[in-house]
């Protein structure tokens, strides 16, 4: 597992806003919320928004195949586990991301990105919190599917802006994924 884990859970805030969201959620104001999957998972799209328009910025289309040690994590177990498939996994995430995760992780760990890193520790808790209780209700849904959908929603509700930055959006979700943020651990 990452040092991540550590670095954006040290400050062991809880973020209210985010155990309001489900309260604060109404189908028909094209407010800030995101659901997906016929309202099964809700968010708010625009905390994210911030965050991949700063990925986009900082890291951009490079792709840096500098190694991260994964070794502590058993991922084929991981996508038993999460519904993820094989397939989708070795020939996109792999291949697409894998080599970005490196450039990723030293953008977030530089100390001025610290108000970053606590805004992505909420972010992570409650996206992963509402993914978790989706799973269990539907445990057929594949994982990527579930992935892939949070990052149409996101492009959706923000298409001017957010139209170019799918693969930013999606390097950060398998980011989460892969250092077991998000989804099953166990």
């Amino acid at each position: 597992m990452s040092n991540f884990d550590n670095t954006i859970g040290q400050n062991g805030k809880n973020n209210t806003q985010t155990n309001n969201i489900t309260n604060n959620y109404n189908p028909t104001n094209n407010g800030s919320f995101s659901s997906l999957l016929g309202s099964d998972i809700v968010f708010d799209h625009n905390a994210l928004k911030e965050i991949i328009i700063l990925v986009h910025k900082k890291i951009g289309e490079n792709n840096h195949s500098l190694e991260i040690d994964r070794s502590s994590i058993d991922i084929d177990k991981k996508n038993t586990i999460n519904n993820h498939s094989k397939s989708y996994f070795t020939n996109v995430v792999e291949k697409d991301f894998y080599p970005c995760f490196s450039q990723l992780e030293n953008f977030i760990r530089l100390k001025e990105n610290k108000e970053l890193q606590e805004k992505l520790e909420s972010i992570i808790k409650d996206l992963n919190r509402r993914i978790l209780a989706f799973q269990e209700d539907n445990i057929e849904t594949k994982f990527e599917k579930i992935l892939l959908d949070i990052s149409q929603n996101i492009i959706s509700k923000n298409y001017t802006l957010m139209k170019s930055k799918e693969r930013q959006i999606l390097l950060l979700l398998y980011y989460f994924y892969t250092n077991c943020l998000i989804g099953k651990k166990k």
